[in-house]
């Protein structure tokens, strides 16, 4: 496991080593740069996913109340707890009440640091089966989002099998938090034995970093090269692709305008 720097609800981390083969072989790079893996229900309780759980559980609130209250971008136990009592005096209409109370449950493990994993239950609850199962068909196929590249879980034909390896589910890899860490640390971690790691981690004290490796790393999985090239594929068109900028309301309704009437000229 490598260290989250605190990007994570926990403080340790599977990852991918993402940094070129050759530049570690040929002693090109002091440090390797990894992707965090997480297991799905884990990622499912992130910030990434908190967007769509609030807009939908935004959605089915209005449904349900008359005067539904606009949930905040990072909504409050307080805030939560009032919508909650205000919805249990709601009439129900089609099982609203119950999807709102799963979404509000989602948020709550969302924004709660020490929630690690989401109840897919209550997922599933608050889109409905089939949506969240179409859903999880385009996680598992990376066209869901493409900041996240999924993986089948070790003992299917994506990963290759190493002995000691703990990390089983399926999982996802998460392309907004590449990671650094010294390459010196990660060849002793190779070298030192579990019981005599503390000690041994001592002569990189001078390190700023060492002090996020009190778990001794160890690699526990090699991933499929055919898996490697589309997630490093994937990853670098992530981060270079050039955006444009977006236009502002003023500059769309008068562009908007001069489609719709030729005759108007841009002065």
């Amino acid at each position: 496991m490598l260290p989250s720097y605190g990007v994570l609800k926990t403080e340790t981390t599977a990852g991918i080593v993402i940094t070129p083969a050759c530049d570690l072989q040929n002693n090109k790079s002091d440090t390797i740069t990894y992707l965090p893996v997480v297991a799905v229900e884990s990622w499912y309780a992130t910030i990434s996913v908190l967007s769509d759980v609030r807009a939908t559980t935004q959605q089915y609130l209005n449904q349900l109340l008359e005067s539904a209250p606009p949930l905040s971008r990072f909504p409050s136990e307080n805030e939560l707890g009032t919508i909650e009592r205000a919805v249990t005096d709601a009439k129900d209409k089609n099982n609203l009440r119950e999807r709102v109370n799963a979404g509000l449950d989602a948020i709550r493990t969302i924004t709660s640091p020490a929630s690690h994993n989401a109840d897919l239950q209550k997922l599933r609850t608050l889109f409905g089966p089939k949506v969240f199962v179409e859903r999880c068909e385009k996680l598992v196929r990376n066209s869901l989002r493409s900041d996240c590249y999924f993986l089948p879980g070790r003992n299917s034909w994506a990963i290759t099998d190493i002995p000691g390896d703990t990390f089983r589910g399926h999982s996802v890899a998460m392309f907004r938090y590449p990671l650094t860490a010294p390459l010196d640390v990660l060849e002793l971690a190779g070298e030192a034995p579990e019981e005599t790691w503390p000690q041994t981690l001592q002569a990189y004290g001078a390190l700023p970093s060492a002090k996020f490796f009190a778990h001794r790393p160890l690699r526990v999985a090699r991933l499929k090269g055919h898996f490697l090239v589309d997630l490093l594929a994937r990853y670098t068109a992530l981060y270079g692709r050039v955006g444009a900028s977006d236009f502002s309301e003023r500059i769309v309704t008068r562009l908007a305008k001069d489609i719709a009437d030729p005759k108007t000229t841009i002065p």
